[in-house]
């Protein structure tokens, strides 16, 4: 009993985890799921998403766009179609994270609830997820067995998802332009698993070399923009003191015509005048001109900032995954020690009597009566039957 607690508790704390969406390929969306949007380059348009009653996702720019029953990649795709006519270059759209709906389990289980829905669950891991069959005769083993296979399993693809993240800061370190994998990654290449997590981390990796160089690009431009506002103010600044020697010459001339009397006062006065006005020029192209050269050494120091945070975001977040990655060797571990404690190491798949009980599955509207080793899907409702009591005993 007491292993079974404690596969129990890690098991629920491994399954807080967050895989690839890419994980969930062959799901199709439904009423109620949440979904994590990303458009590179625009994250005014990014953001968490819920697919409403209507069946339909409302995104900015992009309008409603109908989720119900269709695929993730399928989704991305129409959103790109949307938002191509609203913005300059085509848009590149990725689903980084999905919260499915949950699966409820009700009847003669452990603790009756709402369990989290993950890509790969079976009716029968839903139930062990809900504290498994009350009152199944013989079934407390298997189902132990399936929680610590479900723990190993999770603690697995959780160290693959922090090796591809290792493997992809390695590459952005070095400014690689393709990512190199890590052993254990190649040779599982063929594990489905694998390959949506590595296709993930591909995918980031582009979307943020594309985002740096951006950013790069926006403020080389703005730089630019910069440098020729200050030189069109300094030779602003040049053409107003060529103005003010030549005024001061004219006026000079006209104060010694006004003491020859060839000239009036009011001459003098115009002269003056005009003289005054060049110096407020002079005064307010000076104040332009200082703030301008601030914007350009503002830009020039946000040059450096970016790609040296950049960097930093990079050494920071590898030693983070490094410190996961040492973490998970102990929870692999433990994992495998449960899977062998519960007779569990050479069966991948549930077999046993609990796997050929019958529960209700509502499904879509459908009611229907399955084994328990069928695969769930978000939204179901199953119910195990209670035990019919012996009419004889």
């Amino acid at each position: 009993m007491n292993k079974l607690v404690a596969v129990s508790a890690l098991t629920g704390a491994l399954l807080s985890i967050t895989l690839p969406a890419r994980a969930a390929d062959g799901l199709s969306l439904g009423v109620g799921d949440e979904v994590t949007i990303q458009v590179h380059g625009r994250a005014d348009l990014s953001g968490r998403f819920t697919v409403r009653p209507s069946g339909d996702i409302v995104m900015p720019l992009a309008g409603r766009i109908r989720a119900r029953g269709a695929s993730l990649e399928d989704t991305e795709r129409e959103i790109e179609k949307r938002l191509a006519a609203g913005l300059e270059r085509d848009p590149i759209v990725t689903i980084t994270e999905v919260e499915w709906r949950p699966v409820n389990v009700l009847g003669d289980v452990g603790e009756p609830k709402s369990v989290a829905f993950r890509p790969g669950m079976t009716i029968l891991s839903a139930v062990a997820a809900a504290g498994g069959f009350g009152h199944a005769s013989g079934a407390d083993a298997e189902i132990s067995s399936i929680k610590s296979r479900e723990y190993l399993e999770t603690t697995i693809v959780h160290r693959y998802t922090l090796l591809a993240d290792e493997s992809r800061l390695l590459a952005e370190r070095q400014g690689a332009t393709t990512i190199t994998f890590d052993p254990v990654l190649v040779k599982n290449a063929s594990d489905p698993r694998v390959a949506a997590i590595t296709e993930s981390a591909i995918k980031l990796k582009t979307l943020r070399d594309d985002d740096l160089k951006a950013k790069i690009a926006s403020l080389n431009k703005r730089i630019e923009i910069s440098h020729f506002e200050v030189e069109s103010l300094e030779e602003q600044l040049l053409a107003l003191k060529r103005q003010q020697e030549l005024q001061g010459e004219d006026l000079t001339s006209v104060q010694d015509m006004l003491k020859r009397k060839l000239t009036v006062e009011p001459r003098v006065r115009q002269s003056e005048v005009s003289g005054l006005d060049t110096v407020r020029q002079v005064a307010e192209t000076n104040a332009f001109l200082a703030r301008a050269n601030g914007n350009l050494a503002e830009l020039e120091q946000q040059l450096v900032s970016v790609p040296a945070d950049h960097s930093r975001d990079i050494e920071e977040s590898l030693a983070k995954t490094r410190a996961d990655l040492y973490a998970t060797k102990a929870q692999l571990t433990s994992a495998t020690e449960q899977v062998t404690a519960n007779g569990g190491a050479a069966s991948s798949a549930a077999t046993g009597s609990a796997a050929q009980m019958t529960v209700t599955l509502l499904r879509e509207g459908r009611q229907t009566v399955v084994e328990a080793a069928a695969p769930a899907l978000p939204g179901d409702t199953i119910e195990v039957p209670r035990p019919v009591a012996n009419a004889g005993g």
